[in-house]
């Protein structure tokens, strides 16, 4: 199990490498590369289910004889990256950038400077105050010259 979990940890860090390489979230949502990877990872979870490569009970295993198989795959709606953009872009827009940008460089100071202290106060005032949990990120990364490893 443990070296399962590390595996999971290396293909996070590597996945969050790519999506930092590629002009972080938002710029990899925008561009529909988001979006790719969902729809690959359907297809691929599709096809293995449909060659017997992931068991599952009741669709590819242990069935009923002549019982029809309905895999049911989630599909998003074609318009929903495009609402989503667009709601991102109106909420930066409606909140108070200055009291924002007060609790980021609140939680950047915590995180660089005060190693040992808890951030998650502060983390709650930055969402209070409407920042994004890519920019919460973001603040602490910064403040501990976060690098993924290769």
């Amino acid at each position: 199990m443990v070296g399962y979990i590390m595996n999971l940890e290396k293909l996070q860090l590597k996945m969050m490498k790519i999506i930092e390489d590629k002009g972080g979230f938002t710029q990899c949502f925008k561009s529909g590369w988001v979006e790719e990877q969902i729809n690959d990872a359907r297809f691929r979870m599709a096809e293995s289910i449909e060659s017997g490569d992931r068991p599952l009970v009741g669709v590819n295993i242990f069935r009923e004889e002549g019982e029809k198989v309905n895999i049911n795959i989630f599909r998003q709606a074609e318009n929903m990256q495009s609402e989503r953009v667009k709601y991102v872009t109106e909420y930066r827009a409606s909140r108070n950038r200055d009291l924002v940008q007060r609790a980021l460089d609140k939680i950047y100071d915590l995180t660089r400077n005060q190693k040992k202290v808890n951030v998650f106060d502060s983390i709650l005032e930055a969402v209070d105050a409407g920042a994004t949990l890519q920019e919460i990120c973001d603040a602490m990364r910064r403040a501990s010259d976060f690098e993924i490893p290769e």
